[in-house]
């Protein structure tokens, strides 16, 4: 081969080495980035032109290497790159000059050196040792990730020709971006599921409070809260469910504290924080009725309202017939926790809710106390009872001995001795009045007084009226009798009228004729008794 076929060839086959060791390192290594290419490099010592950045320029040009020689002074060599911030190195390739070829032989390449990382450019860790090597191409990643911002290639042997010099073509680091463990978040908003309004935190949200409070109305029966992440690549759980990156966590409300929990996972795994939420969801203001009817207490019959039970409508008004004695009171509030208060006429009914009724207006109350305790509402009924039309008499009593009754009139007959007698008048309704002889009673009370009741018959008449003034007339007809019995005038009780009687009467004071004086009228009384028995025998 001439020479200047050598000349011409030389270039192409460095530039086909080239391609081969660069594109075949990158996609060997395509799952990760070369991180330290055409970053800042340092290094023990160099040689112009051949400084430290040679070696990771990207470039395996004879010239654009690194390249340091202690001489016999055994001092140490190494390359330094400063990644920039720090990345989690999974693994890396050193080429050595004898990948050029063309008289660049595998004696050339670096025979022993470490990898190490710091943190700082001061204290080094020792990740991956090769001894003994013959490769122009070493890759390796036989090692466990490891986060670092330097890392440096330190020479234990340079070479086999001459171990106090060492050269490297390209040092290429592969990694990413360690997770981070950032567990903050940057933004939470909470907003009513119902209306979408934002609700405030109290305080406001920074990153560095952890604990927050909010207060919504009863309405609000859920809210949505959105956590948002400062590290994109952080998880997010809300009340232990896995919630998705940019989205918001629905939650339903209870009255009163509701306690949600939000913790942040950093990308690493290992970091996390829990923000914590308390929502206050206000009690119920609801002071409505959700239902109310009225009832009678016997018969059990639905009292019609006037107008028809409405929540909003606080004002009714209803009649009754006056036999309607008593009302129940059914009351049903809208808001469980409600608390409820029934009065009737200013007297507060509980149990059942039965109330007896009066005659006309009757004010019934129900006052509804919201759960809040602050609110309350009152519904307020007006019963008017009819008053009655009863104005029967039920019966007259003599003693306990009622009067024969026929229709609307009543008999008795009594005895001769009896000449003076009181009655009771029962009345169907305990409201109603009787009128006897100028006199008026009221029903139950007092008994009519006959001072004088002459032999023979004497009458008089009840004139009852009921509550709602109806009237109506009852006759009663006593008939007395116009002989005395004979254990009246037997006065010596020896079963028989005759003249030892009025040996009695004339040694004893009787006023046997019931003219109220004890004179001669008696004794000739008595004498005609005498005669009219002894007539009849």
């Amino acid at each position: 081969m001439t020479a200047a076929r050598v000349i011409v060839w030389l270039p192409i086959a460095i530039l086909i080495a080239f391609l081969f060791c660069f594109l075949g390192v990158t996609a060997a290594k395509a799952a990760s980035t070369n991180v330290a290419l055409n970053k800042t490099a340092a290094s023990s010592c160099s040689s112009a032109p051949y400084a430290a950045s040679g070696a990771v320029d990207g470039s395996i040009a004879p010239t654009a290497r690194w390249y340091c020689s202690v001489g016999i002074s055994g001092e140490p060599m190494w390359l330094q790159v400063d990644l920039g911030t720090t990345y989690r190195v999974d693994s890396y390739s050193l080429t050595g000059m004898g990948q050029l070829g063309g008289g660049w032989d595998a004696s050339l390449n670096p025979r022993s050196f470490r990898l190490q990382k710091s943190n700082d450019a001061k204290s080094w860790t020792d990740v991956d040792t090769v001894t003994g090597n013959n490769e122009s191409i070493v890759t390796r990643g036989q090692f466990s990730p490891f986060d670092s911002r330097y890392v440096r290639v330190y020479i234990d042997q340079g070479n086999q020709t001459n171990n106090m010099w060492a050269s490297i073509m390209e040092l290429q680091v592969f990694g990413d971006l360690p997770p981070s463990s950032n567990a903050d978040l940057s933004g939470l908003l909470l907003s009513s599921a119902e209306s979408n309004d934002l609700v405030e935190l109290e305080p406001a949200f920074s990153a560095g409070d952890q604990e927050y409070t909010a207060a919504v109305a009863y309405t609000v029966y859920s809210v949505n809260l959105k956590p948002i992440t400062a590290e994109p690549n952080a998880t997010v759980t809300v009340n232990g469910a896995h919630l998705s990156a940019g989205s918001a966590a629905s939650i339903p409300l209870s009255v009163g504290s509701n306690t949600i929990s939000v913790v942040v996972t950093a990308q690493d795994g290992l970091s996390s924080k829990t923000y914590s939420l308390t929502v206050t969801r206000a009690k119920s203001s609801n002071a409505d009725l959700s239902g109310f009817s009225l009832t009678s207490g016997a018969p059990n019959e639905t009292i019609t309202l006037s107008p028809v039970f409405q929540p909003a409508n606080i004002n009714y008004t209803s009649t009754v017939s006056s036999d309607v004695y008593s009302v129940r009171i059914s009351a049903v509030t809208a808001e469980l926790g409600a608390d409820l208060s029934i009065s009737v006429n200013g007297t507060t009914v509980t149990g059942a809710a039965y109330s007896n009724l009066l005659t006309g207006d009757n004010v019934i109350k129900v006052t509804v106390t919201a759960p809040d305790l602050l609110t309350t509402k009152q519904y307020t009924v007006h019963v008017t009872k009819l008053e009655s039309s009863n104005n029967e008499v039920s019966a007259v009593l003599y003693g306990d001995v009622p009067l024969t009754r026929g229709g609307d009139s009543f008999a008795l007959d009594v005895g001769y001795e009896i000449n003076h007698a009181a009655f009771r008048v029962l009345l169907s309704d305990p409201a109603a009045s009787f009128t006897v002889t100028g006199a008026t009673y009221s029903a139950g009370t007092g008994s009519v007084v006959l001072p004088s009741l002459p032999l023979g018959t004497n009458g008089f008449t009840i004139q009852a009226k009921a509550p709602n003034g109806a009237v109506k007339n009852y006759s009663v007809s006593v008939t007395r009798s116009p002989q005395p019995s004979l254990g009246y005038i037997d006065l010596n009780q020896d079963g028989i009228v005759d003249i030892n009687d009025v040996i009695k009467l004339a040694n004893q004071v009787y006023d046997i004729n019931l003219d109220d004086k004890v004179d001669g009228d008696d004794v000739t009384f008595m004498l005609l008794q005498i005669r009219t028995l002894t007539a009849e025998r």
